[in-house]
């Protein structure tokens, strides 16, 4: 502690009043922007390896999959039985149970997992994301309105056709190479990274545009009914279809391509060396009129020849339709159904099994989206530099969770925070003082005749814990927690010609302590920085700050 003059104490004090004030301020903003994101945070998710499928088959009927891996498996059919544990092998193997109840959720535990076909279960929701060893996937013919396969990234075949999907996301599947998903609502597909894209069917979907350029090594593609608007599709499919030499079999029926587009289409064809190349361009209003001597001359086939009878009769249709509907009678498949009608509602007069389609159609229950997903989980450990204004060293770890709240240990202190232990071995020539400046020796009794000397200094160490939580995506985290800090002032004093160090005694205090702020992180160098506030006693505040690694 250094005596000053009254003039210099007073200007001090004004100093310090608005520093306290300032800090004030600032601790109140940053409290109400921390602490909400703390009143509702995110359920934690189960742990291990799984697939979690919901069906919607109904009571009696029988629930049916395919499994095929190495390891055990443990099913649990979600009617309260025992969990069923069954080996795989190298052969693929069928689960069965029979529905207790209109609803259904299957629960499948197993790391071995490689193959999954589960076509034609009335599967409204499907959760792929804890198993990444899946290979090969067959969900088609159920009701999904969406398909999460970006975590599956060692999938080579993929078929979920026959769906509700209007989006699917396959960037991450680089390995994939038989893509299958016709019948969906999808309007976009970027395919930009699936190199090894060798069969592609995405007919009967609401595609408005299609970009194979750069799947090279694609040998079958079939693109039709996706109408699009005109000439959306048929330009995308000129400008792309020269970067596939290996092209063979190219279905695009449908797809309002007038002749001079599929003229325009067939140029972009390659003259490569293969057998049995063949196109069929059924469907299109300028099938009739466009000139197939741009194809033929580089040995594709053209279909249909139009030398030969457009197709099949009315009556011929008429017989089609009666023996699709035997067929579709019962089933309780949407988008099936509509296809039918979209297919022979054009017969006139109306026939009678697309009224009975229709009214199939509105007895089916309107599939209702599933609940939203909470967000991909993030989860990062971190460790790394804190400190505050009094206490400039310290020390930080935790972890870091989009799905509930992660945790963090911080400790800081002083850099003479030795000097209380210095201070302590000194033996009898300990002394403390007040902030009267009165100086007792460690009987209590005041020494007279001395000076204080120049040197005073603030020894503080806290430790706090607490939580964090993210704010935006998994670059920007709160962080809130409560600790102890503990104080000791120590003061040089002379006495004759000898100088000595004494505590203060009201200074010496164990404190509570609360501690919140902000960390932003750095996506590309796993970086993170914090700043936030100290309050001690909810009387100081002072400025934290940090920078941290996450891993």
């Amino acid at each position: 502690m250094i005596i000053r003059n009254n003039e210099n104490d007073n200007l001090k004090n004004k100093m310090s009043g608005k520093m306290k004030n300032l800090k004030s301020k600032i601790f109140l903003i940053v409290a109400i922007f921390i602490l909400v994101p703390y009143w509702s945070y995110a359920q934690p998710r189960p742990l291990g390896s799984h697939v979690i499928m919901t069906s919607q088959q109904p009571q009696g009927e029988i629930i049916k999959f395919y499994l095929f891996g190495s390891g055990q498996v443990t099913i649990d059919w979600g009617d309260g039985t025992p969990h069923e544990p069954r080996n795989l092998s190298t052969t693929k193997q069928e689960f069965s149970r029979i529905s207790s109840r209109h609803t259904t959720v299957i629960t499948i535990i197993g790391q071995g997992i490689t193959m999954l076909h589960c076509s034609g279960m009335r599967l409204t929701d499907l959760d792929l994301t804890r198993n990444t060893r899946l290979r090969e996937l067959n969900v088609s013919d159920n009701n999904l309105t969406e398909l999460d396969v970006t975590r599956n990234t060692a999938l080579i075949e993929l078929d979920c056709s026959f769906n509700l999907l209007t989006e699917l996301i396959v960037g991450n599947n680089t390995d994939l190479v038989r893509l299958i998903c016709n019948d969906n609502q999808l309007r976009t597909l970027d395919l930009s990274t699936n190199r090894n894209l060798t069969i592609l069917h995405c007919q009967n979907n609401r595609l408005e545009s299609l970009d194979v350029s750069r799947n090279s090594a694609l040998t079958e593609l079939n693109c039709s009914g996706n109408p699009g608007g005109s000439s959306n599709l048929s330009l995308r499919l000129t400008l792309s279809l020269s970067g596939n030499p290996r092209l063979n079999k190219l279905i695009c029926e449908r797809n309002n391509f007038s002749a001079e587009e599929l003229n325009a289409l067939f140029n972009t064809l390659h003259d490569n060396r293969i057998q049995g190349k063949t196109i069929e361009i059924t469907g299109n209003p300028g099938t009739n009129d466009t000139d197939r001597s741009f194809a033929t001359r580089k040995d594709w086939i053209v279909r249909p020849d139009v030398s030969q009878p457009k197709g099949p009769s009315e009556a011929e249709r008429r017989r089609n339709a009666e023996i699709l509907w035997e067929q579709l009678r019962n089933s309780s498949n949407r988008t099936n159904i509509q296809n039918f009608i979209r297919e022979y509602e054009d017969i006139n007069p109306q026939i009678p099994q697309i009224a009975a389609a229709r009214i199939r159609l509105n007895e089916l229950p309107t599939p209702t989206p599933p609940p939203q997903k909470p967000p991909k989980p993030v989860r990062y450990g971190f460790i790394g530099y804190t400190g505050d204004e009094r206490s400039a060293v310290g020390l930080t770890f935790g972890r870091l969770r989009n799905q509930g709240l992660g945790w963090y240990f911080s400790t800081r202190m002083t850099p003479r925070f030795i000097s209380p232990f210095l201070i302590n071995s000194l033996g009898d020539n300990i002394f403390t003082i007040d902030n009267a400046d009165s100086v007792f020796d460690k009987d209590g009794n005041t020494l007279d005749n001395i000076d204080l000397g120049d040197y005073s200094y603030i020894i503080n160490f806290n430790s706090v814990f607490g939580f964090t939580q993210k704010i935006i995506s998994d670059w920007m985290w709160s962080h809130i927690g409560g600790g102890v800090s503990w104080d000791s002032q120590i003061t040089s004093f002379e006495q004759g010609n000898e100088t000595h160090f004494a505590k203060n005694l009201d200074e010496s205090l164990l404190k509570f302590v609360m501690d919140f702020g902000l960390s932003l992180r750095s996506p590309a160098t796993g970086f993170m920085f914090s700043g936030g506030v100290r309050a001690t006693s909810f009387s100081n505040f002072n400025l934290t700050f940090g920078v941290q690694y996450t891993f």
